[in-house]
C-alpha cells in the first residue's frame, strides 16, 4: 500500500509539473481583472486643453465635454458631431474622439465656440494649438476658402480678428493661411486632404512678430491688429458655405498657452 501511495504521489507531480510546462499553472486566490488603461487628453495649454472627450450630443445650441463646454451654431445643411470617432491616425496625444464639423450644399454658418472666460493680453505670448483633418472638400473655384479656426476678441463678430482659412490657392493646390482684419494676412501653407496636421498660431506681443506654422514646419509671418486681445474660440465654418461648396473637417484636440516675454 505504501509503494502505492508514493506512485500515486509521484504522478500526480508530474502531472502538475507536465501542466505547467505547457503554460497552464494552477494559481489560488482571487481574479483581479485589469482595464485598459483610459486615454486622456495631454495638459500641454497652459491656459486651455480640450480633446473633446466624452463629449455630449449637440443640444439647445450648446455641448460639454469631459474638459470644457462650448456654444453650437448649427445653420441649414450643416451638421456636428461633438463625439466623433476620429478618421485615421491623429496625431500622438489625441485620443480616439473628437469633433466633426460639416457643411454640404449652400449651408449656413455652422461652428463651435468656446469662452476663455477673459481675454488674454496683447502684452504676452499667446498660442493657439490645433489638430485638424480636412475629410474632404468642395471649392469650385481658385481663391475660393471657409473659415476653420477663429482666436478672436469678439463674440459678436466670429468674422472678427485673426482667423485661419482653408483655401483654394491660385493653382487649385489646398492651403491654409491667415486673415488679420486691421493687420497684415499671411501667405499661405500647403496641406493635404485626409491627412492630419497640427496648425500652430503665435500672437506676439510685437504686431508684426506673429506668425503660424503647419506641423511644426516654417513659419508663415502675419500682422495682427493692434488690439487682438484673443477670448473666444472657434472652430467650423463661420459663414455660409455656398451652394457649390461642401466641407467635412474633424478636430482633434485644441489647447492654448500664454507665457510673459
Amino acid at each position: 500500500m505504501k509503494k502505492h501511495l508514493l506512485l500515486l504521489a509521484a504522478l500526480l507531480c508530474f502531472a502538475s509539473l507536465a501542466w505547467a510546462n505547457f503554460g497552464y499553472q494552477i494559481v489560488e486566490g482571487p481574479v483581479v481583472e485589469t482595464e485598459a488603461p483610459v486615454c486622456s487628453t495631454p495638459t500641454d495649454g497652459s491656459v486651455f486643453n480640450d480633446g473633446f472627450l466624452g463629449a455630449t450630443a449637440v443640444s439647445g445650441g450648446s455641448f460639454g465635454s469631459a474638459e470644457t463646454a462650448w456654444t453650437a451654431t448649427q445653420g441649414t445643411n450643416g451638421s456636428i458631431d461633438a463625439d466623433a470617432t476620429l478618421t485615421g491616425s491623429p496625431p500622438t496625444g489625441s485620443c480616439a474622439e473628437g469633433l466633426n464639423v460639416a457643411v454640404t450644399t449652400s449651408g449656413g454658418a455652422t461652428f463651435t465656440m468656446h469662452d476663455l472666460g477673459a481675454a488674454l493680453s496683447d502684452d504676452d505670448n499667446n498660442d493657439i494649438y490645433m489638430e485638424f483633418r480636412i475629410n474632404s472638400y468642395t471649392l469650385p473655384a481658385n481663391y475660393d476658402e471657409f473659415q476653420i479656426l477663429g482666436f478672436t476678441y469678439a463674440n459678436a463678430d466670429p468674422d472678427s480678428s485673426n482667423r485661419v482659412y482653408f483655401q483654394r490657392d491660385a493653382s487649385g493646390n489646398p492651403t491654409v493661411r491667415i486673415k488679420a482684419s486691421g493687420g497684415t494676412g499671411s501667405s499661405n501653407a500647403s496641406v493635404s486632404v485626409a491627412t492630419w496636421h497640427t496648425l500652430h498660431m503665435h500672437y506676439d506681443p510685437t504686431e508684426a512678430n506673429c506668425y503660424f506654422t503647419i506641423d511644426g514646419g516654417s513659419q508663415y509671418s502675419f500682422t495682427r491688429a493692434a488690439f487682438s486681445s484673443p477670448r473666444y474660440i472657434y472652430s467650423g465654418m463661420c459663414a455660409d458655405v455656398d451652394a457649390d461648396e461642401a466641407v467635412n473637417i474633424e478636430y482633434g484636440r485644441i489647447w492654448v498657452s500664454t507665457s510673459t516675454p
